[in-house]
């Protein structure tokens, strides 16, 4: 096999996978739509989406996306990317800022930021606690939208 036979078959791989991902997209958009149209409503839009909104006005600069929740501790993130940025660079250098959440007591409203700087190691790695991130403790989401501004890295 020559040398660029290898290459047009990786090029054709990775563009059937873009693809793929592209209809996977659009199959969770359209599912989100009907959801909403169902009435669905959760913790993510009703806090997390305002605190986005909040944020978002703090990085004119930027948009967001929501992500998850996921696993068994429903870690949600919010990720700020800097506008007018491709695809493939979006995590490069800090074209990529976040911040992530776990609920705490959603009856009363509740959520805590992930506090990312200090691993307990209280889990053992390959663990489900260690696999689901329970080995970074949480903290109390700040009073002010500056003080929360400061947790986006």
């Amino acid at each position: 096999m020559k040398l660029k036979e290898i290459t047009q078959n990786y090029v054709e791989k990775y563009n059937a996978c873009e693809q793929k991902r592209g209809e996977y997209e659009n199959k969770i958009k359209r599912l989100k739509i009907k959801l909403e149209k169902l009435g669905y409503v959760s913790w993510i839009n009703e806090i997390i989406k305002p605190i986005a909104k909040l944020l978002n006005e703090k990085m004119p600069d930027r948009y967001f996306d929501i992500l998850g929740p996921f696993g068994l501790s429903c870690e949600t993130s919010i990720h700020f990317y800097k506008n007018g940025i491709e695809e493939k660079e979006l995590f490069t250098g800090d074209n990529c800022k976040s911040i992530h959440f776990r609920p705490s007591n959603l009856d009363n409203g509740e959520i805590r930021i992930v506090d990312y700087t200090k691993n307990t190691n209280k889990y053992a790695p390959g663990t489900i606690g260690e696999m689901n991130r329970f080995n970074y403790s949480t903290i109390p989401v700040p009073e002010t939208i500056d003080e929360l501004f400061e947790w986006v890295k």
